[in-house]
């Protein structure tokens, strides 16, 4: 029975309530902070090779391009492409993209596409 005689010091209301403010606001600025971090470190010229990528990809997968070698070259590196017959088929032809940004890293994409009149 001498426990429940005690008093305990307990918070008010406006206390606690201050409290979940200040921690709401700390939380806010913290995950703020760490997404403006991770923006400032893409590469946002990226977006441009991907497009231009994909202007390439759709510009020779028409199968109109006749076998060889051909270049793009754009303001963030260059792209290679090989189109070869494929194995012994005469109907497809394999499309091979080198794509060489700022000749730090490289990005290859093969596709087989129909050859012309297909």
């Amino acid at each position: 029975m001498a426990l429940l005689k005690k008093r305990l010091a307990a918070s008010t209301l406006m206390e606690v309530i201050v409290a979940s403010i200040l921690f709401l606001v700390i939380f806010l600025l913290a995950v703020d902070t760490v997404t403006r971090a991770s923006l400032s470190r893409r590469d946002d010229s990226l977006l441009a090779v991907e497009t231009d990528l994909k202007a390439c990809l759709n510009e020779f997968s028409a199968g109109t391009a006749a076998p060889g070698t051909y270049k793009r070259v754009y303001g963030w590196g260059e792209i290679d492409v090989d189109v070869q017959p494929y194995r012994e088929l005469t109907d497809v032809r394999e499309l091979e993209l080198v794509c060489r940004i700022d000749r730090r890293r490289t990005i290859v994409l093969r596709r087989l596409i129909p050859a012309e009149g297909m």
